[in-house]
């Protein structure tokens, strides 16, 4: 793979990143009645962005012109796709995925979803 075509493909990918970005900003993070839909093209997206970053640096890092230029590359696209993923999952993983919350919560969130709801008398 030479250096040029390795060159392309990471600024290809990485514009595709930041025209998703916008769009996101503009659909979903940035619209107080982001739809359904909206929701469901941002999920997609990630997924194609995260599985063609992943497959581009593997692709680098496998290549048998493989030098400290296309490492340095992988390394930046892989650290996109970190992102990409992170999005992913605050937006469309299950609470009780969360790793970064409480299992106290992630129970309650789970209870309140099954309607297991304490009603208190007031």
């Amino acid at each position: 793979m030479s250096v040029q075509l390795v060159r392309t493909q990471a600024a290809e990918f990485l514009a595709e990143v930041e025209h998703y970005r916008t769009l996101f900003e503009k659909h979903v993070y940035g619209n107080p009645n982001a739809t359904q839909f909206d929701y469901q093209q941002h999920r997609m997206c990630l997924a194609k962005l995260i599985f063609k970053g992943d497959q581009l640096a593997i692709n680098l890092l496998q290549s048998p012109e493989a030098n400290a230029e296309t490492r340095s590359v992988a390394l930046d696209i892989t650290a996109q796709v970190e992102e990409l993923a992170h999005t992913f999952c605050e937006y469309h993983a299950p609470v009780t995925a969360a790793m970064d919350l409480p299992a106290s919560f992630q129970t309650a969130c789970e209870e309140l979803k099954n309607g297991q709801v304490v009603k208190f008398d007031l």
